[in-house]
């Protein structure tokens, strides 16, 4: 069986542009790929994990505070590679994490043309 993904992108805009986009994959455990949980169900067990990581760890306790209480996805994206995020990550469910992000030159339109005609 094929673990399920989730995908989710997280947009920072400034003054209506865009900086940057970081998008968020989910890997479901085999648990949860075979119980079927929904992308909003799997963004909501990483909210879970990093919240128990929070009140459970000084590292967690620091990076929120450091954040002055508002812990996003571009703090996150500092901390989600400790070694003390892991297990928080199983427990909720969450076989693997992976994170990149994009700058407005890395984007594309959705309508863009794939097919260079000139070549046809």
């Amino acid at each position: 069986m094929i673990n399920k993904i989730h995908n989710h992108a997280f947009i920072r805009t400034d003054r209506g542009n865009v900086n940057i986009i970081a998008v968020v994959d989910i890997t479901d455990s085999e648990k949860d790929t075979r119980s079927g949980r929904s992308a909003k169900e799997a963004l909501e067990a990483l909210k879970k994990a990093i919240t128990r990581w929070v009140s459970e760890t000084d590292e967690g306790a620091e990076a929120y505070a450091n954040s002055s209480e508002d812990y996003n996805i571009g703090d996150f994206l500092g901390d989600f590679e400790s070694l003390s995020f892991a297990p928080y990550l199983a427990s909720a469910g969450i076989e693997c994490l992976e994170i990149n992000t994009l700058s407005p030159d890395e984007t594309n339109s959705y309508d863009h043309h794939l097919v260079d005609e000139s070549g046809l």
